[in-house]
């Protein structure tokens, strides 16, 4: 069910980025000079690192191939 949406996910962080590459440093926009202050950079990083470290826990746990683990420990 997960898998059904992920194409929105892809394009979600696809326009993203192009918004990112398109306000960067040094294009003429009226942010030129302008440093991102560390109380709005910091959070963002500590969560996206939190959703790739949880992401990594998930995909490299025991088990995280088994489709319905309480019917195999029953047997």
């Amino acid at each position: 069910m997960e898998g059904r949406y992920r194409w929105l996910t892809v394009a979600i962080l696809s326009t993203e980025a192009i918004l990112c590459y398109k306000y960067r440093a040094d294009t003429g926009h009226i942010n030129t000079n302008a440093v991102t202050p560390w109380y709005i950079w910091l959070p963002w990083t500590l969560f996206f690192g939190g959703m790739i470290a949880f992401w990594l826990y998930l995909r490299f746990k025991k088990g995280h191939t088994t489709k319905y683990p309480m019917v195999e420990d029953q047997e």
